[in-house]
Order: structure tokens, then C-alpha cells, then sequence
């Protein structure tokens, strides 16, 4: 049985996906090209500064993407939020909001596909559990990490996000499990934290180092 250093049985994992399985590509240069497509160029220094505080809007919010029509919407203010921060005169029509989205370019961070593949060989089983919208299971699917895993739990679709330990309830029914035979892994303080009040277990990433750190073979 996978083991935590202090001794202790894990029979289930939990696992954030930005950060831990997933990285976003840098989008500055995307968007670069998509406003001057638009004749209307910005300075490398503006498109991160827009793009901050998207990023800001987009984490104060997406817990409330809890459907298809809910999460375009945060879609279109994302891209109007952009839009507004580099002071662009063209209109931010759905063109605009799906060339936006197309500058977000995820990948799946090295030695993740070959550490699940040993831990789900071991028989554990795992969901990740993530603060992301109600989007996450196509991105992981087209990522091709979706079969590694018995389920997605969103912050989007449970309508809370980490640290509130109820966005783990959802994902030890899916295990099957009792909170002390689970562990989740996460790169933030809100991850550690959110463990701690569902009384699970905590692993820092990264996950391709997880099977030698659970002792599994």
C-alpha cells in the first residue's frame, strides 16, 4: 500500500491541475498577435499588465461558472476586461472573446502522464480537485490526462472553491473513500489548507515525483 513518509496508508489521491498537472504557456505573445491582427498593436509591458488583472478577475469569479452559458459569460467579461485594460476601439464581438481564449495554451507539465501511470497501476485511485470553471474536464480530456482519473471536481461546478473543504466532499464519494485514507496534492497555501479542514493528508508537487514519494514501485 502507497505510503506517506510519516508511516501513513494513502488508498486515494486528490490532485490540483494548475500547477501540479498542467501549466498555462506563456500568453503574451498570442495576444500580441491577435490585437495587432486588429491593427491595433501593445507593447509586451501593457499585455501583461492587461493580462494580470484578468487573471485577477478571472479567480475572483470563476467559482460561479457552473454551466456552459455561465462560463462564456465570464468568458466575454474576461475579454472585455482585456480589451478595456489596452484601450482597444475595436468591438469585443465573439470573435474577439474565442481569439482570446485561443491564446490560452495549456500543456501538461513533464513526468505528470508517467507518475500517474505507475500510481494508477498501483490501484489507487484519483480526482483532481481544482479552482477552475466548469471548462476543466474538456481541457484535461483533450490534454489526454481524463482516463488517469476517476473524476474532475471544480470549483465551477461545485459552486465553492479551496480553501473551503466542502469542494473535497464531491471528490471522496467519487473515491469512495474516507477523508484519512486520502491524500491531495497542491501548489498553494489554499490547497494545504483546504486538506487540512477536509482532514486529508497533504503532498507538495511535483507529481512526477510522486509514485517514488508514495514507495510505489
Amino acid at each position: 500500500m502507497p505510503t506517506l513518509p510519516d508511516g501513513r496508508e494513502v488508498r486515494g489521491l486528490t490532485i490540483d491541475a494548475m500547477g501540479c498537472l498542467v501549466t498555462l504557456e506563456d500568453p503574451v505573445p498570442a495576444l500580441g498577435r491577435l490585437v495587432a491582427g486588429r491593427g491595433e498593436p501593445r507593447e509586451p509591458a501593457d499585455l501583461k499588465r492587461a493580462l494580470k488583472a484578468e487573471i485577477a478577475h478571472y479567480r475572483a469569479h470563476h467559482a460561479l461558472a457552473r454551466d456552459a452559458d455561465a462560463m462564456r459569460d465570464l468568458q466575454r467579461e474576461c475579454a472585455a476586461l482585456i480589451a478595456r485594460e489596452l484601450h482597444l476601439a475595436g468591438s469585443v464581438d465573439e470573435a474577439f472573446v474565442d481569439g482570446f481564449l485561443a491564446c490560452l495554451e495549456f500543456t501538461v507539465l513533464p513526468g505528470v502522464v508517467p507518475a500517474l501511470e505507475r500510481v494508477r497501476a498501483a490501484g489507487v485511485p484519483m480526482v483532481v480537485v481544482s479552482n477552475w470553471d466548469w471548462g476543466l474536464p474538456e481541457h484535461l480530456e483533450r490534454l489526454g490526462l481524463a482516463p488517469y482519473f476517476a473524476g474532475v471536481v471544480t470549483s465551477g461546478r461545485e459552486g465553492v472553491a479551496k480553501p473551503d473543504p466542502r469542494i473535497f466532499t464531491p471528490a471522496l464519494r467519487l473515491l469512495d473513500l474516507p477523508p484519512d485514507a486520502v491524500a491531495h496534492l497542491g501548489d498553494e497555501d489554499l490547497d494545504r489548507d483546504g486538506a487540512a479542514a477536509a482532514d486529508l493528508a497533504f503532498l507538495e508537487p511535483p507529481v512526477a515525483t510522486l509514485p517514488d514519494r508514495l514507495g510505489i514501485a
